[in-house]
């Protein structure tokens, strides 16, 4: 599932593509994907003209001159490209918007667990997918006060409490195993036996791992490409992900990294230099 670095890098991408551009129309090529897709999106969006396009959390938010919203979410294999308008179109592209400046952006979702809903004139940060979600991992909401209180009354382990969005929004398997290695804490440590000190160490891991990654365009490891089309290059970067059995890269132990399973995914981490 791509995570806030790849949403990001996608959201960056498009910007110079719909910013003052108008949409022309929405082809839909089928009625729902991971729920239905709602039937005003098109006529409602015609002739109006992008203002803005930003992230939230894993969520893609698309905003025209008349405070209408489109609110995406790439789901599982879910990818956005830009193509000369008309373009032949290619198995699993579900909705295809085309702009007046002759070119298309296409969601084009394999296994359709994407989402995309429309919003009128509300504030998106009140929709029921994004009013629960935590602070940005990157902004200053996200601070030393927030994560050592929250971390004091969990009592699960701290990889789980990543993982949730309700605790901080766009941080997903990847790179919460990426930043609990650099900062050396076991994805096992239940959260509220976590000293301050070593918070602080995980919030600056966590996004020096972020930053890094948006720097290099995300990781694409499966389906992630930028709307470009072009990789992400952040997988020759991990240091555990995907690792199990290789050598740990960052430490002297002599051991190798392990892989585990908590709430169904897989956690890989080195037992010696994370405690």
């Amino acid at each position: 599932m791509p995570e806030l670095p790849e949403v990001e890098t996608i959201v960056r991408g498009l910007r110079n593509h719909l910013i003052g551009f108008t949409i022309n129309s929405i082809d839909l090529q089928r009625k729902d994907l991971r729920f239905p897709i709602p039937k005003s999106l098109n006529k409602s969006l015609n002739g109006k003209k992008i203002i803005d396009i930003v992230r939230r959390g894993k969520y893609i938010i698309i905003n025209n001159e008349d405070k209408q919203t489109i609110l995406l979410h790439l789901g599982m294999t879910g990818r956005i490209k830009i193509r000369p308008i008309n373009t032949k179109k290619v198995k699993h592209d579900h909705i295809i918007i085309k702009l007046n400046s002759n070119q298309e952006i296409v969601f084009n979702d394999s296994r359709r667990f994407g989402m995309v809903d429309y919003i009128d004139k509300i504030d998106y940060r009140n929709h029921k997918w994004i009013k629960f979600l935590g602070p940005e991992p990157l902004g200053s909401l996200f601070s030393d006060n927030y994560i050592t209180t929250y971390l004091s009354k969990s009592k699960s382990p701290i990889k789980n409490v990543l993982l949730n969005q309700k605790f901080v929004a766009g941080i997903g398997n990847i790179y919460a195993c990426e930043a609990l290695y650099l900062a050396g804490v076991s994805p096992n440590r239940i959260a509220n036996s976590i000293s301050r000190n070593r918070s602080k160490k995980l919030a600056l891991a966590i996004k020096q791992v972020l930053n890094k990654a948006i720097e290099l365009g995300g990781c694409s490891i499966k389906d992630y490409v930028q709307a470009s089309g072009e990789i992400g290059y952040f997988q020759q970067e991990l240091n555990v992900y995907g690792k199990y059995g290789k050598k740990c890269t960052l430490c002297i132990c002599n051991s190798s990294i392990k892989k585990i399973k908590q709430s169904g995914r897989s956690t890989f981490f080195c037992s010696k230099k994370q405690t």
